[in-house]
């Protein structure tokens, strides 16, 4: 039971708890638009059941290439900063750099550094999805294209920071990968779920445009998490790799 439970004690790390509480939220928010577009699309746009089912191809595509680009954008992003790190401490470039035992290797940055662009596109796709799913304006076949592109732009930047959290995670615990996505998929999942469960009484009791407002609201309210990671991130870091490596010094001197 006790190595079960183990990937849980993760969470009382802050850095790792930082970077889990965020992702939990933007994917409990499209798992939330996602689970909702059926009951919004059909009566809203008459559509039939075949047709419902192709609205969810740009949620579908976007998670595609949200993925393929946003692996490219990882490895630029850590080239970059791995670069910057040679620069300022005078390395040449020849000399290999293992991240996972420099202590004062910026991996938070590495990780996040185009995160900021994301999660503001997220809020702001978030926020006008529920307005044009709520315009009179936009009733006609024609205007459920808006809503489908902010689908998409929803979609992608979720994945897009579904992916680096991911690469993050890993990174903060190298050598417990497989716990770290373990944890990261328990607490993202269940969030999800919460927020599915309620999405629809939401709505009704908000409205279309305000629920989708408030959720908008909430993952702005969450972005200040990445600040934490991206000022603190490797302080939590450091201190969390001499922790471990006294621990360790410990149990081969016992």
């Amino acid at each position: 039971m006790s190595s079960i439970l183990a990937p849980l004690r993760f969470l009382c790390e802050k850095d790792v708890f930082a970077t889990l509480a965020f992702g939990a939220v933007v994917y409990a928010i499209w798992s939330m638009m996602t689970a909702s577009a059926t009951a919004l699309f059909q009566p809203r746009f008459h559509l039939s059941n075949l047709q419902v089912g192709l609205i969810f191809l740009p949620n579908g595509a976007a998670c595609v290439v949200g993925s393929c680009l946003t692996g490219s954008l990882l490895d630029r992003d850590y080239r970059v900063v791995e670069n910057q790190y040679r620069i300022a401490r005078g390395l040449p470039a020849d000399v290999l750099l293992d991240h996972n035992k420099l202590t004062d290797f910026p991996v938070s940055r590495a990780r996040l550094r185009s995160s900021w662009y994301f999660a503001i596109l997220f809020v702001l796709a978030v926020g006008g999805y529920g307005f044009a799913m709520a315009s009179p304006t936009l009733d006609s076949r024609q205007g459920m294209a808006l809503p489908l592109v902010l689908q998409f732009i929803i979609a992608f930047t979720a994945t897009a920071i579904f992916t680096q959290n991911s690469a993050l995670m890993v990174d903060l615990y190298p050598g417990a990968g497989a716990s770290a996505t373990a944890v990261n998929n328990l607490i993202r999942c269940s969030i999800g779920a919460l927020g599915v469960a309620v999405v629809q009484l939401i709505i009704d009791a908000l409205g279309t445009g305000l629920a989708f407002l408030v959720l908008a609201a909430i993952s702005a309210a969450m972005s200040p998490l990445l600040w934490l990671q991206w000022t603190h991130g490797e302080e939590w870091r450091k201190a969390r790799m001499k922790r471990l490596a006294s621990r360790e010094a410990e149990n081969t001197a016992a």
